[in-house]
């Protein structure tokens, strides 16, 4: 039986070239709330579909790939990348699809045991927020 500790905060992206000023922004009003930081993003597949396209297009200088190497350097041009997450020098945030949530709607949570269906939580790319 699962006892982890959930805590949830709902909130709407409008302007989704701003997407990730609002989780950042969100994030800290959850942890002054709750005393902890999320550690879950959930939202559909169409609004991660539009964070990845403005990621990519507008703002790549912040796209971090885990993959590469320990420092996070950027992935190579000519490569789509598909976001998994959120990092600051603070928090980290992965990404995970709830299709029952409205595009533009996203649901931070924390989950001090974070059931991934068998797997691992996922890495590869994130962002971090604009400086």
């Amino acid at each position: 039986m699962n006892k982890s500790k959930i805590q949830q905060k709902t909130f709407t992206i409008k302007n989704f070239q701003k997407w990730d000023h609002l989780i950042y922004k969100n994030a800290i009003a959850f942890q002054e709330k709750y005393g902890v930081y999320p550690n879950v993003l959930l939202a559909c597949v169409d609004t991660f579909r539009e964070i990845d396209t403005v990621a990519n297009f507008i703002a790549r200088n912040k796209i971090r790939d885990e993959t590469i190497a320990a420092n996070y350097t950027n992935p190579p041009q000519g490569n789509f990348a598909n976001l998994s997450g959120f990092y600051t020098e603070d928090f980290e945030i992965d990404f995970a699809i709830e299709d029952s949530l409205e595009i533009g709607k996203m649901k931070l949570v924390f989950d001090s045991d974070p059931d991934w269906g068998g797997e691992t939580a996922p890495t590869s790319q994130g962002s971090l927020p604009e400086s």
